[in-house]
């Protein structure tokens, strides 16, 4: 038989929180990968969050991020100076900025 779907279980805020989490994950590695920068290499990363909502969850998760993202410094804002030359990638919710060096 197959298993019943529980909706009570169901968490769609988290769901919603893991989906950003996963998608600037993914675009950070794929910068790294486009410009050859392995993921061994510490990078500085900036994170614009387009509101508070955002930047708390961002906030709240940080130790995933620099986990999975290995940032030498990570900055997470919603007003924050953008570097002129950097690799950029646009998830729902933020902008992520992996400043070029040289």
């Amino acid at each position: 038989s197959w298993p019943n779907v529980r909706e009570e279980l169901s968490d769609e805020v988290a769901a919603k929180e893991m989906k950003l989490l996963v998608d600037m994950i993914r675009s950070v590695r794929n910068i790294r990968a486009e410009v050859q920068t392995p993921m061994s290499k510490k990078i500085k990363m900036l994170v614009k969050a387009h509101d508070e909502s955002t930047l708390k969850t961002l906030e709240s998760n940080r130790a995933y991020l620099e986990r999975f993202c290995n940032p030498e410094t990570l900055t997470i804002a919603i007003n924050i100076d953008t570097p002129e030359k950097a690799m950029t990638a646009v998830v729902t919710g933020a902008e992520i900025f992996l400043p070029l060096e040289g």
